[in-house]
């Protein structure tokens, strides 16, 4: 699978029917991959904190979740083919999951979060094999809870492990204990159970398709996120850097025309 890089993280050139696709065949062919949805968030994260690059580096897909990374691609001449949101996919695999008899277990969502995103999907999927669910409390996680949660998990052995911790926190769990894991796909989702629990509504489709997404959450819903997730940094951490990398690409590319 073809794959783009943008400031050092390789992000999969996939669209949502692909993304789909491509996940259903792992699944059905018995195999074990770790599903990153990087957003601009988690490329500039990667490239403050070198465990959590390795780690995002270590999926073994990496979908385009962000308009930003679609745009940028893009101006790389590397389209992605589209944007593949977690929000998005998790609504699509679960009419397959449903369809092929595919198992599910979800793993995060806060104090009570799972069980509402269980209780939502049961109404919207009744035929949808629910595995089981856990609900951890935010914070550090004890090794003793964390082996019950594996133990727990493998007892189901569950096709497609989905993972709301938030970013960095999910994709950090999984890479420490992938190996342990008696799952197909492991996937962190970040924000995905708070919209299914209706905790937390999602932008309008409008704000979606224009890549302002990031704007109706900072206004209408955590005013904090603009400095939690270092919104305010984003023009010289991520937008003037992958110019920066698209004009030393073309330079890169003259003198090799000029051989």
């Amino acid at each position: 699978m073809k794959k783009v890089n943008i400031l050092g993280v390789n992000i999969n050139r996939i669209n949502m029917a692909n993304a789909v696709k491509v996940v259903s065949g792992c699944i059905d062919s018995h195999q074990k991959i770790f599903i990153a949805v990087p957003n601009v968030f988690v490329v500039t994260e990667c490239n403050k904190d070198k465990e959590y690059k390795k780690t995002i580096l270590s999926a073994d897909i990496a979908f385009p979740d962000g308009l930003p990374l679609v745009w940028s691609s893009r101006l790389l001449n590397e389209y992605t083919g589209g944007r593949v949101t977690g929000p998005d996919f998790f609504v699509e695999f679960h009419k397959i999951a449903e369809k092929q008899g595919y198992s599910s277990y979800y793993l995060g969502g806060g104090p009570g979060g799972s069980e509402k995103v269980v209780k939502s999907l049961r109404v919207k999927h009744p035929a949808l094999k629910i595995a089981g669910n856990f609900s951890p409390q935010f914070g550090e996680l004890p090794d003793d809870l964390n082996n019950k949660i594996i133990e727990g998990i493998n007892a189901v052995k569950p096709n497609i492990l989905w993972v709301g911790m938030g970013a960095p926190r999910q994709e950090l769990w999984i890479y420490k204990n992938l190996k342990k894991l008696d799952v197909n796909v492991a996937i962190g989702v970040g924000a995905v159970f708070d919209y299914e629990a209706g905790k937390t509504k999602r932008a309008p489709l409008w704000m979606q398709k224009i890549g302002m997404e990031w704007s109706y959450r900072i206004i209408c819903q955590d005013p904090t996120l603009f400095w939690r997730k270092r919104y305010y940094a984003y023009l010289w951490e991520f937008i003037f850097p992958v110019f920066l990398q698209a004009i030393r690409q073309r330079i890169f590319k003259i003198r090799e025309d000029k051989r």
